[in-house]
């Protein structure tokens, strides 16, 4: 699974991007919003975008409005240590799905994208009517 990770300390992005790896998975790590939009521009399919909320350059939230509109079906989380009300408004009218909340717990993370990972792979084997039943919750 192709995952985009986006956070502006490199110590979280080699932690969470190695982590991800060693369970196959293919990942690329960027530290700022200008080269998450680069990223989200020349990747595709992205299925997971994982990015902190508070970038230089922007926010997770532009990054996450990117992704909707480039990679509509991929599953978006954000990462954060003290995001705003407004901010999290923000980023789940751009279809965030999950707040890691940092520190983050590299189990909780990794049990997300297992199941997001379960889950597309159901909407890869259900039979078309049945898709259109087929929801995720987090």
């Amino acid at each position: 699974m192709r995952i985009l990770v986006v956070d502006d300390n490199p110590e979280i992005v080699e932690e969470l991007s190695s982590t991800l790896r060693r369970r196959g998975h293919e990942v690329v790590s960027v530290t700022g919003v200008k080269e998450a939009l680069v990223a989200l521009a020349t990747m595709s399919p992205v299925a997971i975008v994982i990015t902190d909320m508070r970038l230089p350059e922007g926010s997770g939230a532009d990054v996450l409005r990117m992704a909707n509109r480039l990679h509509p079906s991929s599953h978006r989380f954000l990462m954060s240590g003290e995001a705003s009300s407004r901010e999290i408004d923000e980023a789940r009218r751009e279809g965030l799905q999950a707040i890691f909340w940092k520190p983050i717990s590299l189990k909780m993370v990794i049990e997300a994208v297992r199941d997001m990972d379960k889950t597309m792979q159901r909407r890869d084997t259900t039979a078309p009517e049945e898709a259109a039943t087929t929801s995720w919750a987090q």
